[in-house]
């Protein structure tokens, strides 16, 4: 077999981890977002407003003030949430990669202890980027805010979005195909060594919650998601090329999502937070689910193979890359994981993920 950098010989996942056991009392009442223009912390945030009623501190990368809240007005406009409440975040106009942020010492340690809780958005899910892209950009900077969250004397609750692709890393030949494909992409390994660094850290007394996080699709509402998400690049090209092929996806969407996320941080100020969740959708969405409303739209589609929507695409690698030849039997090594949500949460309401997954196709499908 062909020489390969395997992930499981981090250096880093061996580093031991020791942090205080400390009351829940000593904590400070403030917590921080990272990444909240991104898609999931902006409609996180939107729940925050709702449910959260102690400081929200926002760490966002602008010229100044009035552009960061600009930044965040025409964030919360394209994805058609409700206006953000200014009056309702701290502003920190910084640099996640900067030291202390490109914030003053002052501005910097004011936030240290003022915070004892933070959420982690930051990071791009391009699938194309191999592992030692995130492990030379991203790594590092998980491993700061872990050991900011471990200063004994301003102790913080870590909670981070990890995802279900970590899961497709399970023996020698799935660590061995890394980079080569979405399901087992550099953004899929690096998720898996950081949920390995926080299963550690938590076992050691920090806190904090892993959110096992599955693909995410647009709101129930407006149905609206990022066209870099993989629901939407496999629905396209079933749609650009009238061919689809056998599919089982769980689902979460990002509305549902942000108010799961923010209950069960939100339970850390009563002592009920889970340190894992796993924020899914009970039913799955089908093949049969498509057909019916392609039909619907009077669009007509046939089951197919890869290599039938190959043969009628410009970019054959971007198909393969997006859908090897294995990837309905990889989506079955996540079907086994049932949902875990936060307590104190209600979920009478939920809509279906057919149902939203439906909305998200009335923006794909033409005319």
């Amino acid at each position: 077999m062909k020489r390969f950098f395997d992930i499981r010989n981090e250096e880093v996942l061996k580093r031991d981890w020791s942090f205080e056991k400390i009351e829940s009392k000593k904590y400070a009442k403030g917590l921080l977002v990272i990444g909240a223009t991104s898609f999931i912390g902006a409609q996180t945030l939107t729940e925050l407003f709702k449910m959260w009623n102690n400081d929200i501190h926002i760490l966002v990368r602008a010229e100044n003030k009035q552009a960061a809240i600009k930044r965040m007005d025409d964030i919360f406009a394209k994805w058609k949430l409700p206006a953000c409440q200014h009056d309702k975040l701290i502003y920190h106009v910084g640099d996640l990669f900067a030291d202390k942020w490109g914030l003053s010492d002052e501005e910097y340690f004011d936030i240290q202890k003022s915070v004892g809780y933070v959420v982690h958005f930051a990071i791009y899910a391009r699938y194309h980027l191999p592992y030692s892209h995130f492990k030379k950009e991203w790594l590092p900077d998980f491993l700061n805010m872990m050991d900011y969250c471990s200063n004994p004397d301003y102790p913080k609750s870590f909670h981070y979005p990890s995802s279900y692709s970590s899961h497709f890393m399970e023996d020698d030949e799935d660590f061995a195909r890394l980079n080569t494909s979405v399901w087992h992409s550099g953004y899929t390994g690096f998720k898996w060594v950081t949920e390995q660094i926080l299963r550690r850290a938590f076992s050691a007394n920090m806190r904090g919650c892993i959110y096992d996080i599955p693909l995410v699709i647009g709101s129930h509402k407006n149905g609206i998601g990022p066209d870099a998400y993989f629901t939407w690049q496999v629905t396209e090209l079933f749609i650009k090329t009238g061919i689809y092929t056998s599919f089982d996806f769980k689902v979460i969407s990002v509305d549902i999502l942000g108010q799961i996320i923010a209950r069960n941080i939100t339970n850390e100020l009563t002592n009920e937070a889970s340190t894992y969740i796993r924020p899914v959708f009970p039913d799955a969405i089908t093949q049969d689910h498509f057909v019916k409303f392609a039909k619907a739209k009077g669009f007509e589609v046939k089951h197919g193979t890869v290599k039938d929507i190959i043969k009628k695409v410009s970019k054959p690698g971007r198909v393969n890359f997006i859908m090897p030849d294995d990837f309905y039997e990889l989506i079955k090594k996540v079907h086994k994981f049932k949902h875990i949500y936060p307590l104190n949460l209600d979920t009478s309401e939920f809509p279906t993920g057919i149902e939203t997954w439906q909305k998200n196709l009335e923006y794909l499908f033409p005319e």
